[in-house]
Formats: structure tokens, C-alpha cells, sequence
């Protein structure tokens, strides 16, 4: 990619940001506020939703959609997935020839256990699912692509590891499937997909082991030196996310399941352990 927008230049947005510089893209990352500079990313202070109030914005090849909400609510999610993806495509200077929207997995709302791929139903079940459809639409509108993560964890996302600090309970039946990728690999997929895109208009970034949440807390509490995470009874998305698709382009994981992702945290110094389901 000659020049790639990231609008949502975060944590994840960053790290995409600084793969691409690094292969000779020529980078611009939107952020809410102003920022700190990033090794090979040109940062502009951009709020997605407060479109009379864009900068000028530069044309490139290539836009990944990758914002966070400011608010946690069905407006907030709306004003920055949906109006704000239309607001930035309207204000480039010119239509970018590919557009990736990084999406969820929360589109599906399947409970049952069952694996789930891309030709799957979406029947979401929560405001969040139905927004980012919703979205999703936007993105074809423009012939872009979606891709799907579940739960990022890694240096910073610390929501699963304080739980099981903190001795709460697990969810433990019925079976209670969850799916996540790493942070770096995350960031590795979507540069791996960007020249990928007319292949598919959508994709599922997950790892090669779905794993029940009861699984996950056990073995953090034990490899913690910590006493057995309770158990309670929950229901939850409850799904496995086949990965297929995105093997089948060739991608190679460097953290292929949570042990080896976890592992390596741990092995840090235990300080940017976390997780996010």
C-alpha cells in the first residue's frame, strides 16, 4: 500500500500504523485528541464525529476503519461506526481503492456453543452487534471489507487477568465458549489482508483455540500462583469462531492459542498482563 488513513490511531490502530510505515507505506493516523508521535505515522487530530470540524484530510490508497467509542451507548456507538464512517469517507479527497472496517464478532449473536464462520448468520442480540452491522452496510456501500475480531488481549488490556486477580467467579456452565486474538496479531492480520481485500468482503481474526472462559481463568490462576477461580453459572455469546478463512491466505499466527499469547505476557514481568473477551 502506497498511503494508508488509519482513522482510529489507538493501541491497535498504532501498531498497524507503524507495520505499515515500516514496509514503506506512507501513513496518516486520526485520533481523537492530539497525540504523541509515532515512529512513520503522520498524526492529525480528527473527532469522527464531529465532521464540521475535519482538517484537511489527505487522499490515500487505502482506509482502515478502526475507531473507539467515547460512549459506551447505542448513540455513542452509531455517532462513531456509522455516522462517523460516512463522514470521513465523504470528506477524502478522493474514494480510497480499498477500505477495511475492522468489525466484531458481536454481529453474531449465536448461544448455543456451535462454530461459527463467515457465511454464518448475523442475528445479533445487543445493541452493539446491531450498530456495527449496520456499519458493516456502510463499508460495503463502498466495496470495502469487514474483518471480524473477538476478544484482543495483551500489554494493557487487563479486564480477564484483574478478574481473576480479584477472585471473581468464572463462567462455568453451561460451557461458556470465548475467542480471542493478541494484540500483534491483530495488528500483523490486518496489514496481511489490506492487498487480500477483494478476496472476500468479510473475514473472522480470531486464533486457532476457541477456549471456554472457565479454561482460560483456571489456567491464569494457575500459572499465577493463584487459588482456583470459582465457578457460577452464566450465559454469555457462547460461540467458536473458525479461523479457516484467514489461514487459507496463508497467515501464520505467532500467538496461536491463549497459552502461548499469555505465556509470553507473563514471562514479561506479569505488569501488562491482560485480556479482553
Amino acid at each position: 500500500m502506497n498511503s494508508v488513513v488509519i482513522a482510529g490511531c489507538g493501541d491497535l490502530g498504532s501498531a498497524v500504523g507503524v507495520l505499515l510505515a515500516e514496509s514503506g507505506s506512507r501513513v496518516w493516523g486520526l485520533r481523537r485528541s492530539e497525540a504523541p508521535a509515532v515512529d512513520g505515522i503522520h498524526m492529525l487530530a480528527v473527532d469522527l464525529t464531529q465532521p464540521d470540524r475535519f482538517p484537511e484530510l489527505p487522499a490515500a490508497d487505502c482506509v482502515v476503519y478502526c475507531p473507539t467509542p467515547d460512549q459506551r451507548d447505542e448513540a455513542g456507538y452509531r455517532s462513531i461506526f456509522v455516522q462517523g464512517q460516512q463522514a470521513l469517507l465523504q470528506a477524502l479527497p478522493a474514494r480510497p481503492r480499498h477500505l477495511l472496517f475492522v468489525s466484531s464478532s458481536a454481529v453474531y449473536g449465536q448461544d448455543d456453543g456451535s462454530w461459527i464462520d463467515e457465511d454464518s448468520p448475523c442475528e445479533p442480540g445487543s445493541f452493539r452487534g446491531r450498530v456495527l452491522l449496520e456499519a458493516e452496510q456502510v463499508t460495503r456501500s463502498m466495496s470495502g471489507s469487514v474483518l471480524r475480531l473477538a476478544g484482543i488481549y495483551g500489554p494493557g488490556r487487563n479486564w480477564l487477568i484483574n478478574r481473576v486477580r480479584s477472585g471473581a467467579e468464572a463462567q462455568q456452565t453451561p460451557s461458556y465458549w470465548t475467542n480471542r486474538i493478541h494484540r500483534d496479531d491483530a495488528a500483523r492480520l490486518i496489514v496481511h489482508l489490506l492487498p487480500r481485500l477483494h478476496e472476500h468482503a468479510s473475514w473472522i481474526g480470531v486464533d486457532d483455540q476457541p477456549a471456554t472462559q472457565w479454561e482460560v481463568c483456571q489456567w491464569l490462576a494457575d500459572r499465577m500462583g493463584l487459588p482456583p477461580v470459582p465457578a457460577r453459572i452464566g450465559g454469555g455469546s457462547n460461540k467458536r469462531l473458525s479461523n479457516r478463512r484467514i489461514r487459507e491466505t496463508g497467515f501464520k499466527f505467532r500467538y496461536p492459542n491463549y497459552r502461548s499469547g499469555y505465556e509470553r505476557l507473563i514471562a514479561a514481568g506479569g505488569a501488562e498482563l491482560g485480556g479482553s473477551e
